[in-house]
């Protein structure tokens, strides 16, 4: 079926609920016009665009139609390597949007520019409750722009920013943000460059932090001391119930002694 006829049979649809074009090559320009035309005419809530190599150029067609739509809820962009441009449109159009909850960029060349646009977006939108920032190339810098925005978002209830570039300062701004945010439950900073530093800052946010539930800090460079550390903050800590930290530079020693029956630590 050609992009036109397909077109056509969406707007007599009345009942699609999930619409997904992954790796799809055609004229991004004409399938985002498209999804235009869904948001309006139909209920369709979930939209994944997967590898579509949508590209920068034409991402502007998908930043109007989030202004206007009131059915999308969960928006999947992974893989299309839109890169500061692209994520600048899309945050344009939320600023506007009061429908969307989930947004998945994973993998698409985000850096602290991009992550910036996003972070004025939690400080304003209050709709979004989980966002994807995995495999980009995000490092202290963003996290801070980030971590500013976590202080003031009252919606957001989980953030992943697996495998970027995330150190020590970084790891500091978040856990400064935990002290203030009431609504975040899981944080996945798996796949960063945290050490000794970043997990102390961290240890001290999670003493005052109420609301989060889940945390992955796995392969990262957190050793002994720090790993203790945050098995002492447990004894505080009784929101948190699930805490990762695999493939650190943990000994077997203290490995051991964290793998009790019952444990709230996957090491």
């Amino acid at each position: 079926m050609g992009a036109q006829h397909f077109r056509e049979a969406l707007k007599l649809n009345k009942t699609l609920l999930k619409l997904t074009l992954r790796n799809n090559q055609s004229n991004s320009c004409t399938i985002v016009q498209m999804e235009n035309e869904i948001k309006h005419e139909m209920t369709c809530t979930t939209t994944d665009w997967t590898g579509h190599q949508i590209g920068k150029e034409k991402i502007e067609c998908l930043s109007a139609a989030l202004r206007t739509n009131y059915t999308t809820i969960i928006l999947i962009l992974d893989n299309n390597h839109i890169g500061n441009d692209g994520i600048k449109h899309i945050a344009d159009g939320l600023l506007k949007n009061t429908t969307l909850q989930e947004l998945s960029v994973r993998n698409n060349r985000i850096g602290n520019e991009g992550v910036e646009y996003i972070a004025n977006v939690l400080k304003e939108n209050m709709t979004l409750i989980s966002l994807n920032l995995s495999n980009n190339l995000i490092n202290d810098d963003g996290a801070k722009h980030l971590a500013d925005a976590i202080e003031k978002n009252k919606k957001l209830i989980k953030l992943n920013l697996e495998n970027n570039r995330i150190g020590d300062s970084g790891a500091q701004q978040v856990a400064t943000a935990l002290n203030m945010n009431t609504t975040l439950t899981e944080l996945d900073l798996s796949f960063n460059k945290i050490a000794s530093h970043g997990v102390d800052h961290l240890a001290c946010g999670l003493q005052y932090n109420t609301t989060l539930t889940i945390l992955n800090l796995s392969h990262n460079q957190i050793g002994d001391v720090g790993v203790q550390k945050l098995a002492d903050i447990l004894k505080i800590n009784k929101t948190l119930i699930i805490l990762q930290l695999m493939y650190n530079q943990v000994s077997k020693r203290i490995q051991h002694k964290l793998n009790s029956k019952g444990s709230r630590i996957s090491i």
